[in-house]
């Protein structure tokens, strides 16, 4: 590490413009940042002061501030009742307390990895992302800040993520699984949302992660299921489409391991809620 400046900006135009100094690095929570440092970085712009450790609701969406911690949304009243609580179990389910303490859902959503949760959530219910560089702000959907030209943390800075309430009423299904607790080869995530109307599904995300940087989406179970009774034919087509994508990114004997598993959750919750209904 060759770090010699740093800076604890409190405004995200500050921010911004350290960002943009040559051999700068910002830093949200540190739990990712100070890992993979470059080694060229001599800057680092620490996110710790910036005013974006809230979460509030507005009448179109859960909005969670960049740099509110899983802890913070572990704890949050208003993320363990909307959605019907998913957000506030997904964010129990990271890593140990003390990372939970220090990672940012900005920091989580900025660096893609197979292991992070808020890409999941964030691919289950389609959120968008509000952004801000130095051309304005603007609100994107969560998959459109990865592949371009320009970078998190350097070219832009995500400010909020947009949890949108048409999805407040769905039933949800979150589950973290491995073969065994210290196997990271054969983890799986899913996170799964649901509406029906008089019976029938009329939408539905079914969202897998563990697998690879960015979330999978099983659109073809998905799309199987629109306007479909949930009855054992029809769950255990969805179920098998299901493992049938997940052993399309890849194939090997934990991959086997996660299809059967993606198919199982994808059956356990469908007869779930089928059964409930």
């Amino acid at each position: 590490m060759n770090i010699k400046q740093v800076y604890f900006p409190k405004t995200l135009k500050e921010a911004l413009s350290l960002t943009k100094k040559k051999n700068s690095v910002f830093i949200a929570g540190s739990s990712y940042s100070f890992k993979n440092i470059p080694s060229q970085a001599e800057i680092a712009v620490m996110g710790s002061n910036l005013p974006l450790t809230y979460i509030k609701k507005d009448s179109k969406n859960l909005i969670l501030g960049a740099g509110a911690t899983f802890a913070d949304m572990e704890e949050n009243k208003i993320c363990k009742t909307l959605f019907g609580g998913v957000l506030a179990k997904a964010a129990s389910a990271c890593s140990s307390q003390l990372i939970r303490n220090m990672a940012t859902v900005g920091g989580n959503l900025a660096h893609p990895n197979a292991f992070n949760l808020m890409p999941l959530l964030c691919s289950c219910m389609d959120a968008k992302v509000k952004i801000m560089s130095s051309s304005g702000t603007k609100t994107v959907l969560w998959k459109e800040i990865y592949g371009g030209k320009y970078k998190a943390g350097k070219d832009f800075l995500i400010t909020e993520i947009l949890f949108p309430l048409s999805y407040s009423k769905n039933i949800f299904y979150f589950e973290k699984v491995s073969k065994i607790k210290s196997s990271w080869d054969s983890y799986i995530t899913v996170c799964f949302s649901l509406e029906l109307k008089k019976s029938a599904v009329k939408n539905i995300s079914l969202a897998f992660s563990a697998l690879r940087a960015i979330p999978i989406r099983a659109l073809e179970a998905e799309k199987k299921l629109i306007g479909k009774t949930l009855d054992s034919q029809t769950i255990s087509e969805a179920a098998d489409l299901c493992a049938q994508e997940i052993l399309s990114v890849h194939k090997g004997s934990s991959w086997e391991y996660k299809a059967k598993l993606a198919g199982n959750l994808t059956s356990y919750f469908l007869s779930t809620a089928a059964e409930a209904k």
